[in-house]
C-alpha cells in the first residue's frame, strides 16, 4: 500500500510532529463497525458549490458523531479485495446511489511533504473498481465525497 504516514499531531496550523494525535479515539472502542448503520455525509451546507477538507473535517468533528479512521478503512478494504462484488463497500454504493468516494477523517496523516491527507475509497467508473488514495485536506470537496462516521450514543 505504498509508504505509511505517520498521524498528524498537534494543530492543523502546527508542524503535525508534536502533541496529540489528530485522531477521533473512539473508533479504538468499536469492536466492529455496522456498515448498515455508517452515515454518509458531504458536511455541504445549502447554498455551497465545495467546501475544503479542513473545513469538512471541522464540521465533522463538531457533529459529535464518531468519526471512522484507519481501522475501519482498512477492514472495509480488505473485505473489497476478498469479496469484490460481493463486499460491504460494492453493497453501500449500490444502495447509497452517488457515493464514489469514502473519505475516514478519524485519522488525520501527515504526508511527506508536511500536509494534512485523510485516507479515502473512490470508485472509478471507467474500470468498476475502488481504489484507496491519500486525500488532501487542502483540497475543496464536492457533494460526491462523502465522509464515514456512526452516530455517538
Amino acid at each position: 500500500m505504498g509508504v505509511p504516514c505517520p498521524a498528524w499531531k498537534g494543530p492543523a496550523d502546527g508542524n503535525g510532529l508534536e502533541g496529540e494525535e489528530d485522531r477521533d479515539a473512539r473508533e479504538d472502542n468499536l469492536s466492529s463497525v455496522d456498515w448498515s448503520q455508517v452515515l454518509l455525509e458531504t458536511h455541504i451546507q445549502e447554498g455551497e458549490a465545495s467546501i475544503t477538507g479542513e473545513e469538512k473535517l471541522r464540521r465533522a468533528k463538531n457533529s459529535d458523531n464518531i468519526q471512522l479512521g484507519g481501522r475501519s478503512f482498512f477492514s472495509l478494504w480488505e473485505d473489497y479485495l476478498d469479496n469484490r462484488e460481493d463486499s460491504v463497500l460494492e453493497k453501500l454504493r449500490r444502495k447509497r446511489k452517488g457515493v464514489k468516494t469514502i473519505l475516514f477523517l478519524g485519522l488525520v496523516l501527515r504526508f511527506s511533504d508536511g500536509s494534512r491527507n485523510v485516507l479515502s475509497l473512490r470508485f472509478n467508473d471507467s474500470d468498476s473498481e475502488w481504489y484507496w488514495d491519500n486525500t488532501s485536506l487542502g483540497y475543496h470537496f464536492h457533494g460526491f465525497s462523502h465522509s464515514a462516521s456512526l452516530a455517538s450514543n
